[in-house]
């Protein structure tokens, strides 16, 4: 499993163009390998955490987690992946 780990904030913008870009390359280039994408939201202001947690709900090969402090943000993220 491959882990595409991205740390978000304030991010709701731009987070579903992001994952129709990444799903479109690896589809494209990994064909049926298996990857997920995981986003780390560092205490977003905007709608971030909700938009994710409506993907998640409809796609399972997107998680999220959210982190409740700045510094914490790269532990949690290298930490939290399933794949290389």
């Amino acid at each position: 499993m491959i882990s595409i780990v991205i740390p978000a904030y304030n991010e709701e913008r731009n987070l579903d163009v992001l994952y129709a870009n990444i799903r479109e390359v690896l589809d494209s280039q990994l064909g049926d390998s298996d990857w997920e994408l995981v986003v780390v939201d560092n205490c977003s202001k905007d709608g971030t955490p909700e938009m994710v947690d409506e993907v998640v709900k409809i796609r399972v090969d997107v998680r999220w987690l959210l982190s409740n402090r700045e510094h914490h943000v790269a532990m949690t993220t290298f930490a939290t992946g399933k794949g290389e």
